[in-house]
């Protein structure tokens, strides 16, 4: 009886399925490819764009004795 129990033990979880037939069928239905649909509304947004630099540069070396500040800075 001992070994019945022990082999049912073992061969049970082998046997139990974690999903059913409907997870399997929305699997397969949400790999499909979507057919895309050709857009019919009118391109009224202009493509572009505007480059620009920016540097700039500041300092103060002991102003009166309240300085030693520096500033660069680079933009783009």
């Amino acid at each position: 009886m001992k070994k019945i129990a022990i082999l049912t033990l073992f061969i049970l979880p082998f046997l139990a399925t974690a999903q059913d037939g409907t997870v399997k069928s929305l699997r397969t239905e949400s790999e499909r490819s979507i057919k895309k649909e050709e857009d019919t509304t009118k391109k009224i947004w202009r493509k572009g764009g505007i480059y620009s630099i920016n540097i700039s540069q500041g300092s103060l070396s002991n102003w009166a004795a309240g300085g030693d500040n520096f500033s660069l800075s680079v933009n783009s």
